[in-house]
């Protein structure tokens, strides 16, 4: 605590409390002002200082929340200490979120209470003072910082900035904070930053600090600035944790070093220049004359060479004349020599190349300058106009450095390209039908099984491209379904034999995984001596052709499983009404196999005799009608005399020519589903007389929720009669909020048959009608589901007036919010005077007092615990049951964060849930603390649950001291105990409101065992 003396201001409405609590502040050195609502501390705070303002949180008016909200909306950092009362976490959490820097509870030992005030006290006017030292400190560096004219860093150990300093943006030009979190090191030259990332690592481990390091930084616009660093570690600095480094730019002096350096440099290079420009003008003057000997040979070797080639070769001169053409002109380009004499580049460009005109100069031109080129292949026209190919190339002539020419090369090659041409341009036909084509088209040579060609459409049915099959032709049989590598592999040993069939089919899985069905078609190409030397090929995806047969056959074998399984026979009769087919189906209804009635028997012999003359005058208008029928409900005759009821649907047949031909269709026996209604027709008699004559509403609905039966009792319950009643909708004649509970359960009915599941066989529903005359009326409906054999088919329910119940619940839910608010009251003021009973406790501790005095403090004080213990159990207990119990994961509800690391806490639950009170988590919390205090050497707890014919188990297991035999019922009961003694009684009570019980069934001297039982329909199994 500061040392010198703190002014608190104290609010509370209770006067006994605000002395007793100002009277110890005083003789701990405290000066202390007093307020009695929150409205007095605000005047007073405008118009003193306070170190610390502590206040309770209930008092009329502004409660403490309400007060430290106006405080911090006044910008007042002054301390705030709230007073809460125990078990009141959600005041403590709202206190904290409004401002209130720290809580003490009231209650329990009043001496504890006053030492822990002070303390806390103290630790947040520290806390006040130290964080306003903070903001003056941070205020005089961040102005050092600003106005500071180099750029000041901090980076981490990676050299990552963690601040830059504004300076940096004027320096730099980059936008300020921009290069916050980005490495230092990407900014520095790449020549210096293995040097400058060296020094940086000194820095780091602390060998060189405060050296200066001079390298290049870049700028925003692409520059580079040299500067100078100087770094200080402060990684072991709580406050900074880093490299701070101080940069200011030395570009000016480096610049101003480099021009001198230059200077230097260039007078000595001029010096080293004239000393040998003498020597080599000599030597100079004697390559001269050698290279005039060696080119006067050279020339002679040339022109003999040029007039025995069969190649046109021809020297330009830099005006691009010729000054020279050897004699094979005429034959290569139809021109004389004297044809060339005074003509330049540009006549040759509209005559012997006007076909490439352009080109020609171009190449020319670019010679000229210095460029070789080589198998040039041109178009040209001769003189008489016939156009020719030739191949030339063309390199300038150099003398002594000096390009002074062109040698020109030409050949002719018209032969040699129109045969390309030719052979290009069926080449082009073939591949533009090949590209086109869907199917795969190939040529494999033999027999080394290389592809030497392989259309587009290969990607598009394997998902492999030509080239992948040129560069690994083994690619293929990879491809090959594993159903058919053996036949596949057979076709290629007939191939290596020279047989391959015309076309065979197999499967293949692509490159996706697909499976693909193929047909190859094959033609064997040989030499004139009939050795294979390639194998052509088309290959057809037929995959939808191979499906669609499968599909079809597939179809067939299940419309006959299906009609053998659903008990249908199907059949057709001629126009006579003989069977021309049947399927199996019919033994298994009349006990006939299809070859004794096939071709033997007409339809209607089948008939039950007591009922023939009637049902074939009926069939012989069906029949001869010729037009289709259904639902022709027969009574047949079974092969042991058994009456079977059939039901018959038909269609006539016709052929080509529209001739009727008879008629096939199908038979279902309907026997048993007869026989059912029959019975569900007799129950219906008995029990709409039962329904008709009972006091609660009977009724009955389809699926849909629309009513079909609803007995007449329904009358003196809603005023409407049962017909009226058939004609509304539960939207007319329910309560806004009773339809939206209907239509949520019907819902969820509807959801759980869609997904296969059986809606539960009873739901109690609570809801308010409103009668004929407008009145209202709350029902309790009890609703079933009904099943026609294994589907659903609607409901049945029955409903009861529960309106004189409902009156009493709501009078009893009034009273007993009225008591328990009496209560609340009553409590809250008896714990303030308790409270105050302990202030005045803690100040008489202080004075000098007799021994029997004292011994009259303690008792007065025991007692007071008693009575405090009392309320706050009051508190608890009146809790209980107060709200709807809830379904609850078990594992949730464990108290995880509380055991003490001394103890070693497991938990095997499982998936788990149960329906209990809210409170089912202090049970949990409850049987902790029974084993932390009780258990007095406990070390490991395990809790565990298990599913039993019983119910679910759950079991709370530890290794202390465990409970005597003649306690374990003892410990329940309210009071017994070493300390509240309402712990476990608490427990069993939470329990008991869903049913749950509780016992314990452990070993005396082993370890506690509370074995806790839960009824089924109390707990799920989460799935």
């Amino acid at each position: 605590m500061p040392d010198s003396p703190l002014s608190i201001l104290y609010v509370d409405d209770e006067s006994l409390n605000l002395i007793a609590t100002k009277e110890y502040l005083k003789s701990r050195g405290f000066i202390v002002d007093t307020a009695q609502s929150g409205t007095e501390a605000l005047l007073k705070t405008t118009e003193h200082q306070y170190d610390a303002i502590i206040s309770d949180y209930q008092m009329p008016g502004m409660d403490g929340i309400g007060l430290v909200k106006e405080i911090r909306s006044r910008g007042l950092e002054t301390p705030f200490l709230l007073f809460t009362g125990r078990g009141r976490e959600e005041v403590v959490i709202e206190a904290i979120d409004s401002g209130v820097d720290f809580y003490v509870q009231k209650g329990g030992n009043q001496a504890s209470q006053f030492k822990e005030l002070i303390h806390k006290i103290g630790i947040a006017v520290q806390k006040v003072r130290d964080s306003r030292a903070l903001q003056k400190s941070e205020l005089r560096f961040r102005s050092l910082i600003q106005n500071s004219s180099d750029i000041i860093r901090i980076l981490d150990r990676d050299g990552i900035i963690r601040f830059d300093s504004p300076s940096s943006a004027k320096i730099l030009g980059y936008p300020e904070g921009s290069l916050i979190g980005r490495s230092a090191f990407d900014f520095i030259h790449p020549e210096d930053r293995e040097q400058v990332w060296s020094d940086f690592q000194d820095v780091c481990n602390d060998r060189n600090n405060h050296e200066p390091t001079e390298y290049r930084l870049k700028k925003e616009d692409g520059t580079y600035l040299y500067v100078e660093s100087v770094a200080l570690s402060l990684l072991d600095n709580p406050e900074i944790q880093g490299i701070v480094t101080t940069t200011h730019p030395i570009h000016s002096l480096k610049m101003a070093e480099f021009r001198m350096k230059k200077v230097t440099d260039d007078l000595a290079a001029a010096y080293e220049e004239l000393a040998s420009n003498e020597e080599e003008l000599r030597v100079s003057f004697e390559m001269l004359k050698e290279q005039e000997l060696a080119l006067s040979e050279s020339e002679s070797k040339f022109r003999n060479m040029a007039e025995r080639s069969s190649d046109l070769i021809i020297l330009i001169d830099k005006n691009f004349l010729p000054v020279y053409i050897s004699p094979s002109a005429p034959s290569i380009i139809g021109y004389e020599l004297d044809d060339f004499i005074g003509k330049t580049a540009s006549y040759w460009a509209q005559t012997i190349f006007s076909p490439m005109g352009p080109e020609f100069l171009n190449y020319a031109h670019r010679t000229m300058k210095g460029e070789s080129f080589s198998n040039l292949e041109l178009k040209i026209r001769k003189k008489d106009g016939s156009l020719a190919y030739i191949s030339g190339s063309a390199v300038p002539t150099v003398h002594e450095g000096i390009i002074t020419g062109i040698q020109i090369s030409m050949r002719d090659i018209t032969k040699v390209k129109t045969a390309e041409l030719a052979l290009r341009e069926s080449e082009e036909k073939f591949r533009r039908f090949a590209s086109n084509a869907r199917d795969i088209i190939f040529r494999m040579s033999l027999p080394d099984e290389n592809y030497e060609y392989v259309s587009p459409a290969l990607e598009q049915l394997t998902g492999y491209t030509p080239e992948e099959f040129y560069e690994n032709p083994a690619l293929f049989s990879t491809l090959i379904h594993p159903d058919f590598t053996e036949y596949v592999e057979k076709q290629k040993r007939d191939l290596r034999n020279g047989q391959v069939p015309a076309t065979y089919e197999f499967r293949i899985t692509d490159r996706s995984g697909n499976t693909r069905w193929l047909n190859q078609r094959n033609v064997l190409v040989t030499d004139s001596q009939g050795t294979p030397v390639a194998l052509e090929g088309i290959v057809t995806d037929v995959t939808i052709q191979k499906n669609t047969e499968l599909k079809l056959r597939r179809s067939e074998q299940r419309f006959l499983a299906t009609t053998i399984n659903a008990g249908f026979w199907v059949w057709e009769v001629d126009a006579d009404g003989t069977y021309t087919y049947s399927s199996p189906a019919v033994e298994a209804i009349l006990g006939l196999k299809p070859e004794e009635i096939v071709g033997k028997v007409r339809f209607f012999e089948l008939f039950e005799p007591s009922v023939l003359e009637e049902q074939i005058e009926v069939a012989k208008k069906l029949f001869g009608s010729q037009k289709p029928f259904s639902d022709f409900i027969n009574l047949n005759q079974h092969k042991n005399g058994k009456t079977i009821i059939l039901k018959t649907s038909g269609t006539p047949v016709f052929d080509e020519q529209g001739t009727f031909t008879g008629y096939c269709g199908v038979d279902q026996d309907i026997t048993t589903e007869k026989e059912a209604e029959e019975k569900i027709r007799e129950s219906e008699a008995r029990y709409r007389l039962l329904a008709d004559n009972v006091h609660d509403v009977i009724w009955t609905t389809d699926e849909r929720m629309r009513i079909t039966y609803i007995s007449p009792s329904v009358t003196d319950l809603l005023g409407y009669t049962p017909s009226e009643m058939q004609k509304l909708r539960f939207k007319n004649i329910l309560s806004p909020q009773s339809y939206e509970r209907i239509v949520s359960h019907h819902y969820l009915w509807m959801d759980q048959l869609m997904d296969n599941k059986r809606v539960p066989d009873k739901t109690v529903v609570e809801l308010e009608f409103i009668r004929k005359d407008k009145t209202r009326v709350c029902t309790e409906i009890m609703i079933r589901p009904v099943y026609s054999g294994d589907l659903f088919s609607g409901f049945v329910g029955a409903a009861r007036d529960i309106t004189r119940r409902k009156h009493t619940e709501r009078a009893l839910k009034v009273a007993n919010h009225q008591l328990s608010l009496l209560t609340s009251v009553t409590r809250h003021d008896i714990l303030n005077k308790v409270s105050v009973i302990f202030s005045y406790l803690s100040l008489a501790e202080l004075e000098y007092l007799s021994p029997k005095t004292a011994d009259y403090l303690r008792i007065i004080t025991m007692a007071t615990e008693d009575i405090q213990s009392n309320i706050e159990f009051t508190r608890v207990y009146q809790d209980l049951g107060s709200q709807e119990p809830q379904w609850f994961i078990l594992d949730s509800v464990m108290p995880r964060s509380v055991p003490p690391v001394s103890i070693h806490y497991t938990t095997e639950l499982h998936q788990f849930s149960l329906y209990a009170d809210p409170m089912l988590e202090k049970v949990f919390f409850n049987l902790l603390d029974n084993s932390i205090r009780h258990g007095e050497s406990v070390s490991d707890i395990q809790v565990s649950a298990h599913d039993s014919e019983q119910g679910l188990i759950i079991t709370w297991e530890d290794n202390g001291t465990g409970i005597p035999f003649d306690q374990k019922e003892e410990i329940f009961e309210r009071g017994v105990g070493k300390n509240t003694g309402f712990g476990l009684f608490l427990v069993r009570e939470i329990l008991l409101l869903t049913g749950i019980t509780i016992q314990e069934t452990g070993v005396p001297g082993k370890g506690a065992r509370f074995e806790i039982k839960v009824p089924k329909g109390v707990y799920r199994i989460i799935s």
